[in-house]
């Protein structure tokens, strides 16, 4: 973003302070900005008094050379956002993300704070069109602010409620010719509305979700699920490009504290220019005395004050999570020995005893050839691993009857097998096909026969060891892992337990008895097979076999082939 403000021209037109205070505390209350011919401090500033316009254009200037990425504008409009809302009029004005979308209008959003010009001269927000059903809403916006801050403020209103499923917003950028200082965007809003009876509906079913248990949900809530998941990939993305981000101006600044003294100054504004916007903390470690110095976001990531809390290593090493106490330290030990970058993760507990995932990472100093403290950041990633732990139980369990899916099966059987390896253990693999399972579909309708593979999974489980792994690869198909089992027999008789509970009627309330049975392939590691691949295949094969004697069978494979 560049905008240059011709020195023969007066602006017309004011800004509200509480506009300029927001645009500041968006970049974490930054005191004071670079130097330049306006220098604007957050304390000079009167929220309900109105500025020149000037006062703007001039601030942008001074925060286009400080913000460093496109990213990390767009998490800044997110924090304005919030702010607004938190902190200003939003409560009033604004109680869901639709409200948030409709308040962008003529009468509200970037016209309530900009007074006294003609539209070419201070700019303006215009609603020009808004399709619920569709999810659609597109405006007409004529500012001087950076178009990825504009975009971070529409995308920060959309989430700070829970009644959008879905959200994503895309914004074109154009000259204006009437005034160079101002842009025109066209600001596009995609979303999805959230049923607050369907979510409630879904968020049970997942709440009581655990590994082995059934989940059965409408083609409604499996859509709903879907916009959720896209949106859950979307916030993840953002969060991902953003923390890349960081990093590389962190690490560049941090590489620039090694010169002279101009160039350490240059690298501490930009230091605290991402961690500004990021709630990033800085801290050193002074190793000889023990001493930790922390700035005030590092207390706020900890949840705690400076006044309540004397900073110690002893007393932050209380504070890890006993899971990772040791690890961390052996970390740190092995960085100020070797010199190397300290980088990590790890659990904190908050006063609330509520738990916290931080990163950090720091710099090994050295005086005398001898290392003395380290120069860090710690951001929090929390929200993070939250999406993360998420997007896995999507990506790695079935949806349907909540098993293993083929992608962590295929994980699980790699290292049992490196473990086997090592310690000259077996492993059963069976391959399970339904017989008559097409038919009892096809006659009873598909809610049957989801009901019928849940059951399906229920009485799988219940035939074999908590260590054993259950899981449906698709269709009627499904393929059980049987870790350090004894030998062939063994396995051949769990394979004739399952076959035999499947082989039992099924029971639907309302229904007829659903009959139906399993044709099973058993294959050995190392006896058949040493890679994964060889033993999927060999099981598979074996499976064939069972369904060419009759079905209702468990074949053995005999050699390789």
């Amino acid at each position: 973003m560049s905008v240059s403000m011709p020195s023969e021209k007066v602006l017309k037109g004011e800004v509200s302070g509480a506009f300029l205070l927001g645009l500041l505390a968006s970049l974490h209350n930054v005191k004071s900005l670079p130097q330049s011919d306006i220098r604007l401090r957050a304390d000079e500033i009167e929220p309900l008094v109105w500025y020149p316009y000037s006062m703007l254009i001039s601030t942008l200037e001074q925060l286009a050379s400080t913000v460093p990425s496109s990213n990390i504008l767009f998490f800044a409009g997110i924090n304005f956002l919030r702010i607004w809302y938190e902190q200003g009029p939003g409560k009033t004005m604004i109680q869901s993300g639709l409200d948030w979308l409709h308040a962008n209008d003529e009468s509200g959003g970037y016209n309530s704070v900009v007074r006294g010009g003609a539209p070419e001269e201070i700019g303006w927000c215009r609603l020009t069109s808004i399709d619920v059903e569709q999810g659609l809403a597109i405006y007409d916006n004529v500012v001087a602010l950076p178009p990825d801050y504009v975009r971070g403020v529409f995308y920060g209103g959309c989430i700070l409620f829970d009644d959008m499923e879905y959200v994503d917003v895309h914004v074109d950028d154009a000259p204006f010719p009437q005034n160079p200082m101002l842009r025109r965007l066209t600001i596009t809003v995609r979303f999805r509305c959230k049923s607050p009876e369907q979510a409630a509906r879904v968020d049970a079913a997942i709440d009581v979700l655990k590994p082995g248990t059934l989940l059965a949900l409408s083609v409604e809530d499996t859509e709903s699920l879907a916009w959720r998941f896209k949106g859950l990939r979307l916030k993840e993305r953002y969060l991902t490009a953003y923390h890349e981000d960081a990093r590389n101006v962190l690490a560049e600044a941090t590489h620039q504290l090694e010169h002279t003294a101009s160039e350490l100054r240059a690298a501490k504004e930009r230091i605290e220019a991402a961690a500004a916007v990021g709630i990033i903390g800085l801290w050193e470690w002074d190793a000889q005395e023990s001493h930790l110095s922390w700035d005030s976001v590092m207390y706020h990531l900890y949840g705690l004050s400076s006044r309540a809390f004397n900073v110690t290593y002893d007393g932050w090493t209380r504070i890890l999570h006993p899971e990772d106490r040791v690890r961390v330290d052996a970390e740190l030990s092995v960085a100020m020995t070797r010199g190397t970058v300290f980088s990590s993760e790890f659990r904190i507990f908050w006063p609330d005893r509520s738990v916290h995932y931080i990163k950090s990472v720091a710099k090994v100093m050295s005086a005398g050839g001898t290392a003395t403290r380290m120069l860090g950041v710690s951001y929090d990633i929390t929200e993070q691993k939250r999406i993360q732990h998420e997007l896995d139980q999507l990506a790695f369990y079935d949806r349907l009857t909540g098993l293993p899916n083929r992608r962590l099966l295929e994980d699980r059987l790699d290292q049992l097998l490196a473990f086997a390896q090592r310690q000259h253990q077996n492993i059963g693999l069976l391959f399970v096909d339904l017989d008559r399972f097409k038919p009892v579909n096809d006659q009873y309708g598909h809610h049957v026969g989801d009901w019928l593979l849940q059951s399906v999974a229920s009485r799988m489980q219940g035939c074999v060891r908590g260590s054993d792994t259950v899981a449906r690869i698709g269709g009627d198909e499904f393929v059980v892992l049987l870790p350090a089992i004894g030998n062939l027999d063994e396995a051949f008789g769990v394979a004739e337990k399952i076959r035999g509970c499947l082989e039992a009627p099924f029971s639907r309330a309302g229904d007829v008895r659903l009959e139906i049975s399993a044709s099973i392939g058993v294959a050995l590691y190392p006896q058949h097979a040493q890679t994964a691949r060889e033993l999927m295949h060999f099981a598979d094969n074996a499976m064939y076999m069972a369904k060419n004697v009759g079905r209702n069978a468990v074949a053995v494979v005999k050699d390789k082939e």
